[in-house]
């Protein structure tokens, strides 16, 4: 990929930018279903899981903050590349794949791992 084929990746339909990370291809992983479907005339082989940026996580809160009970079910955590109805139609063995390979791509807050604490620089005597 060229540094002009990086550049018009990162600029989004939305004319914002979009950062390009050096490690892209760690990012995502498709995810292929063992009971694909086909939902409203769209056919549903695959899913992509993908780490999303911080501003995509706080925007993501912000909408399950100000969501009311009913609204929070159509909402789906902003790694899976599908909407809700897609989620909420896949077989059940495939939905639990999705959440197990969708770990991987969560923070580390959100797995329950926690980073090694910094050790104090002692000023020794």
């Amino acid at each position: 990929m060229t540094d002009d084929d990086l550049g018009a990746a990162a600029a989004a339909t939305d004319g914002a930018a979009r950062p390009v990370f050096d490690n892209e291809n760690r990012r995502s992983k498709v995810m292929p279903l063992e009971w694909p479907f086909t939902l409203n005339g769209n056919r549903y082989t695959e899913i992509r899981i993908r780490r999303v940026t911080t501003a995509e996580l706080e925007e993501y809160f912000e909408r399950m903050d100000a969501a009311s009970d009913g609204e929070k079910k159509k909402l789906v955590l902003p790694i899976f590349d599908a909407p809700a109805e897609v989620i909420g139609a896949l077989d059940p063995d495939d939905s639990d794949n999705l959440t197990k390979e969708g770990r991987d791509f969560l923070p580390r807050r959100f797995r329950g791992e926690t980073e090694p604490a910094s050790t104090p620089v002692s000023g020794g005597k």
